[in-house]
């Protein structure tokens, strides 16, 4: 999905400027902002009927293996997909804001690739090795110190709170961090009831992480406004 997204939006702007087709647009009444939101909307509503038929299918399949799904586990698929839907949206805003800032459409296609491959797969691997080096050189214990007991060495023990806490902080930068912690408390349960916690309490943990998901769509948009209202397209 986010590959997906950025793709769509990768090569938005610029194409339209290398075909000379952004001539033929802007010479009808239509404001450059209108053609950013156009490009935004058109694109996310394609994401969004692509989420859609896969989420029906999806449903489909687990009733065809006779897995029941009462209204709550409905409800909260749902809003799965609609989180879904603003996570691609968000990668979909970030390739708009790379066709605005790139002239040539390949080049802004392979930097949002790459960009989006390394913010997903390479950031997270490499993120508890910049929190090491961000919190320091570990702490020396005792020779009787024992790795396998972090306990057994204070300082150890909290370099190694430090160190996750910066690890968090660290992936707190990606959409797909808080596209997961989004979906985790959509379909949270609790252990000693055997259900899912009341929905309300779900949806209040990720208030956070939604805040900051649209300041990820929004800011890169904005990026592009910007960027584009200012853009010589002579």
């Amino acid at each position: 999905g986010s590959i997906l997204g950025i793709t769509l939006g990768a090569d938005s702007i610029n194409r339209e400027i290398e075909d000379g087709t952004i001539k033929v647009l802007l010479s009808h009444p239509l404001y450059r902002d209108h053609l950013i939101t156009g490009k935004f909307l058109g694109n996310a509503l394609s994401l969004g009927l692509m989420i859609s038929v896969g989420f029906v299918f999806s449903i489909d399949y687990l009733l065809l293996l006779g897995i029941p799904i009462d209204g709550s586990s409905l409800i909260r698929s749902l809003i799965a997909a609609f989180v879904t839907l603003v996570y691609t949206t968000i990668f979909l805003s970030m390739g708009i804001a790379f066709s605005s800032l790139l002239k040539r459409s390949e080049i802004s296609t392979l930097v949002a690739i790459v960009f989006v491959i390394f913010l997903i797969l390479v950031y997270p691997l490499v993120s508890p090795t910049l929190a090491s080096k961000l919190v320091g050189e570990k702490p020396y214990c005792p020779s009787e110190y024992n790795e396998n007991k972090i306990d057994s060495c204070i300082a150890m023990k909290e370099w190694e709170k430090k160190r996750l806490l910066w690890k968090k902080r660290l992936l707190t930068l990606t959409p797909t961090y808080h596209y997961g912690s989004l979906i985790t408390y959509v379909f949270s349960g609790d252990e000693l009831t055997q259900d899912y916690i009341p929905l309300e309490e779900s949806l209040s943990l990720g208030v956070t992480s939604l805040l900051i998901f649209l300041n990820e769509l929004i800011l890169p948009l904005a990026l592009a406004y910007i960027r584009f209202a200012t853009m010589d397209l002579n």
